[in-house]
């Protein structure tokens, strides 16, 4: 786990640098101000999944079985968030002013689908939330299991806003 932490915390820096230099060619744009929007979003969804990587290095190791389920659970599905929001990209990337009604509506259920996925999240979260609550053994795996928790609601959460921008970017 020390490892992927490290990689997460490398990937992030590389999201702040690519914000960084994306954002002074940004402004020399007139759609500038979305796009770097849009790269600030991402940034924080790294950001958030760095933190979250980071809480898994300090997992305790009697970590209650069912807590550990859930949490892996959670994180499914903001991997599968993750991916919509390649797909995202891809399909918007693909359109063009001469785009088929079909492409854009496959473009919008994609979009659609990582909102609906957030709130598939945000869900699976609060009940995560909840059990820790009501069933953790001690306030350490209770800090670290909902931070973790957390970390992996608000990138989903964050993939959807960019799936948002995108959307308005495109259409």
């Amino acid at each position: 786990l020390g490892r992927v932490s490290e990689l997460a915390k490398n990937c992030e820096e590389r999201a702040d640098e690519i914000v960084r230099r994306s954002s002074r060619m940004l402004d020399q744009t007139a759609d500038g101000y979305r796009l770097r929007r849009l790269l600030s979003q991402a940034d924080d969804v790294a950001d958030a999944l760095e933190g979250t990587a980071f809480m898994l290095t300090v997992v305790p190791p009697n970590i209650d079985k069912k807590s550990l389920s859930m949490l892996e659970e959670l994180a499914e599905l903001v991997n599968r968030s993750a991916r919509e929001y390649v797909r995202c990209l891809e399909e918007a990337r693909d359109l063009s002013h001469t785009a088929t009604r079909v492409e854009i509506e496959k473009f919008l259920m994609t979009v659609d689908q990582l909102a609906e996925l957030q709130h598939q999240v945000a869900s699976a979260e609060r009940i995560v939330r909840e059990r820790l609550i009501r069933d953790a053994p001690d306030f350490r795996e209770l800090h670290v299991a909902s931070a973790i928790a957390q970390g992996l609601d608000q990138a989903a959460h964050t993939l959807a806003r960019c799936g948002l921008i995108i959307r308005d970017y495109v259409l």
